[in-house]
C-alpha cells in the first residue's frame, strides 16, 4: 500500500491551530462577562450567557427585577438578631476585603467572624430556628477559620464561596438588619459561585479589579 506523506510542517500547522482554537474560547468566555449590551445580545445568540460590565442604572434595573425574599421568621428575639447581623457584618467586611484583593484584611475579618460565630445562647431561639442556626454555624466557623489561617487570596476565596450558603441560609431564616443582595458569578471556579453584598452594584469578589462587575443579583433579602 501506497504511504501518503504529508508535508513536514503539517504537525505545527495542526498544533497552531489548535492553540489558536483554544485561545478563543477562552478569550471569548472573559469577554462575554465584560460585553457591551450589543456585544451581550450577538453572545447570547451564540450560546453564552455570562453577565456584562453593567452601568449603575443596569444594575439598579437588576436588583429590582431581581427575586424578593423576606425571611421566614417574623419574630426573633432581639439578642439574637442582633448576633446574625454581626455574622453578616463579618461575613461583608471579608467579601469586601476579597474585592479589594486584600488577603491581610480579609484573614482578620475571618478571624473575627470565627470568634463572634463562637459562644451564642441557643436558648434565646425557637426550637425551630435553633435547629436551622444549628445547621449552619459549624460550616461558618470553619470556613472563617480557613480565611483567617491562610493569607493566599485564591484559598480566602474558595472558601468565601463556601462560606456563603451557611450565612444565607441564616440571613433567609432571621434577616440581616439591611436588605442584601444574593448575587452570582457564572465564571468563579468554573462552575459559577455566589456571594452576599450590602450594595446592589456588582463588584465581584472572586475576581477583585479583573473582572470586578462580573456578576448577577439573584435575590434580595430585606
Amino acid at each position: 500500500m501506497k504511504k501518503i506523506k504529508f508535508p513536514s510542517n503539517m504537525h505545527t500547522r495542526i498544533l497552531s491551530i489548535g492553540l489558536l482554537a483554544s485561545a478563543f474560547v477562552t478569550t471569548s468566555w472573559l469577554a462575554a462577562c465584560n460585553s457591551t449590551p450589543a456585544e451581550k445580545s450577538h453572545t447570547e445568540e451564540q450560546g453564552h450567557q455570562h453577565q456584562h460590565a453593567a452601568t449603575p442604572a443596569e444594575q439598579a434595573a437588576t436588583s429590582e427585577t431581581a427575586t424578593a425574599i423576606t425571611p421566614s421568621f417574623k419574630q426573633v428575639d432581639p439578642q439574637a438578631a442582633a448576633h446574625i447581623k454581626t455574622l453578616v457584618t463579618d461575613y461583608l467586611r471579608i467579601k469586601n476585603a476579597l474585592v479589594a484583593s486584600n488577603a491581610q484584611e480579609a484573614a482578620a475579618a475571618g478571624q473575627q467572624l470565627a470568634k463572634s460565630a463562637a459562644g451564642f445562647d441557643g436558648s434565646l431561639l425557637s426550637a425551630d430556628q435553633l435547629k436551622i442556626y444549628n445547621a449552619q454555624i459549624a460550616a461558618i466557623k470553619e470556613n472563617a477559620t480557613h480565611i483567617a489561617g491562610n493569607k493566599e487570596l485564591p484559598h480566602q476565596r474558595e472558601h468565601l464561596a463556601d462560606l456563603t450558603s451557611p450565612v444565607y441560609e441564616l440571613v433567609k431564616a432571621f434577616g440581616a438588619g439591611e436588605t442584601v443582595y444574593y448575587t452570582h458569578c457564572p465564571m468563579a471556579f468554573d462552575k459559577g459561585a455566589n456571594w452576599l453584598s450590602e450594595v446592589a452594584e456588582i463588584k465581584n469578589p472572586f475576581y477583585g479589579q479583573d473582572m470586578l462587575s462580573c456578576g448577577e443579583i439573584k435575590e434580595t433579602i430585606q
